[in-house]
């Protein structure tokens, strides 16, 4: 079992037990699929009502991919809002 450092930080900051939601395809859940419609509504439902602090991490990245998207490798970010938005019928 590998242990983010964010969980480590977000538990120091806040004593919350964090959770670790996987949000790669291969991932999945009780049911044996990862349903990332579900997780989004999930998340932003409990974001919007306080009940939970959101941060999202990178993996290794290769240096093209960090730069073209302005991430950093290995890093762990704090969401600050989380909106659905649709363009051309695709929820993004």
């Amino acid at each position: 079992m590998s242990v983010c450092v964010q969980n480590i930080d977000l538990h120091a900051l806040t004593g919350w037990i964090p959770e670790r939601v996987a949000i790669r395809r291969s991932t999945a859940g009780a049911d044996g699929e990862f349903n990332a419609d579900r997780e989004f509504q999930r998340i932003h439902e409990r974001f919007h009502k306080g009940h939970c602090l959101v941060t999202v991490a990178t993996g290794e990245l290769r240096d093209g991919d960090a730069d073209r998207a302005g991430l950093v490798p290995t890093h762990a970010y704090a969401m600050l809002d989380v909106q659905q938005i649709q363009v051309n019928n695709n929820k993004l």
